[in-house]
């Protein structure tokens, strides 16, 4: 809480306005824990204003969502319905899938508060359905991830393999390159030393 008061003066010196948006909302979710829904619901509106005006869809959506949760809390059920409703239909528009997740887990809640379990049943198996897809994106995400990696690391394995190999053969090559040219040049060193005692001899 602290921090989050900190950070508000924080933003505020340096004009942050997304920082200041945040750090209200923080607060908001403090008060909520602590079961004071007025000031919960002071600082999510403070921090809703300040998203509207940046502009940030996903932002505002994440403030729908707090108040609606907050009306329901409170008692508030069909302000709950409108707002969570408003914050659904922003993160459809996005296609983002954990903020829907979320947000139908809160209308499925509020709907069974108000014995509509019709509905609540309705958004409880969108929730599931939305749990189990993105928890299958994730999942082939990763299976993806560690088969990159691992043809990678693979192919890494095979060029270091090939160099070593490389290497052997090069050495093997001078050797035979060596043992090859010895008896070369000491025919040749013969030779000179044959022509050389000629030439004493003669002289």
């Amino acid at each position: 809480m602290n921090y989050a008061k900190q950070g508000v003066k924080l933003s505020k010196k340096i004009n942050y306005q997304k920082g200041l948006a945040d750090c209200f909302n923080l607060i908001g979710s403090f008060y909520l824990d602590q079961g004071n829904y007025s000031q919960a619901l002071e600082y999510f509106f403070k921090s809703l204003r300040i998203r509207e005006e940046i502009g940030n869809k996903q932002m505002i959506s994440i403030s729908y969502n707090s108040i609606g949760i907050t009306y329901k809390e409170s008692g508030r059920l069909k302000k709950s319905l409108e707002y969570l409703h408003k914050s659904l239909k922003l993160a459809e528009e996005m296609n983002a899938k954990y903020d829907m997740k979320e947000i139908c887990e809160s209308l499925s809640g509020t709907y069974a508060a108000l014995k509509n379990y019709k509905k609540a049943f309705e958004y409880h198996r969108r929730y599931t359905e939305l749990k189990e897809n993105i928890f299958n994106t994730e999942k082939t995400k990763e299976i993806t991830r560690i088969r990159t990696q691992y043809e990678v690391e693979k192919k890494e394995a095979e060029n270091e393999s090939l160099k070593q190999k490389n290497k052997i053969q090069e050495l093997s090559l001078g050797k035979r390159k060596s043992s090859a040219s010895q008896p070369g040049q000491e025919r040749i060193t013969g030779q000179i030393r044959r022509k050389i005692g000629k030439i004493e001899r003669d002289g």
